[in-house]
């Protein structure tokens, strides 16, 4: 789901749970909003079952200018119709972020578990500190016994049309 810097609250869940093969990535977003101008913390516990833990790696989600759509693709076929910025980047997140004054910035959170992980229920959580306000948003990663092979083979073939219509 594409979140952008004009959405607002669309539905909220307060406790995600991520299915996970070992071996794998599974990613969740949050998306923060305020009405005025603030700086908060962020900081994510990586999912733990005992003393095991798994990887996790958080970015903040940037955007690029869109200009104007793909003058043959109908606009039923587009994200949105509107031009301007679109979600797309991934930078490495701050500790803290700034935020404008009614405008959403979205965290991206990417967790590896890695091909020796015991299958389970690993609990983390997402901490964010404005303050006076802080908020827990705990998540869940359920690790399967399937493993996904280290190296994978993706067959693709390109077809190239030389002919004019």
């Amino acid at each position: 789901m594409k979140v952008f810097p004009t959405a607002r609250r669309q539905h909220q869940k307060l406790e995600v749970t991520l299915l996970s093969a070992r071996n794998g990535h599974r990613s969740l977003q949050v998306a923060l909003r305020s009405e005025e101008h603030r700086v908060v913390l962020v900081r994510v516990v990586a999912p733990r079952l005992g003393n095991a833990a798994l990887k996790v790696q958080t970015y903040r989600v940037g955007t690029v200018k869109v200009h104007s759509h793909p003058t043959d693709t109908p606009l039923a076929e587009v994200v949105r119709s509107e031009v301007g910025p679109y979600p797309d980047p991934l930078f490495p997140l701050a500790k803290e972020i700034s935020l404008e004054g009614s405008r959403t910035e979205t965290i991206w959170i990417s967790v590896f578990t890695p091909e020796d992980t015991r299958p389970g229920i690993y609990l983390g959580a997402i901490e964010i500190d404005a303050g006076k306000r802080k908020l827990r948003l705990p998540f869940r990663v359920e690790v399967f016994a399937a493993t996904v092979p280290k190296q994978q083979k993706l067959w693709v073939t390109n077809w190239l049309g030389l002919s004019r219509k």
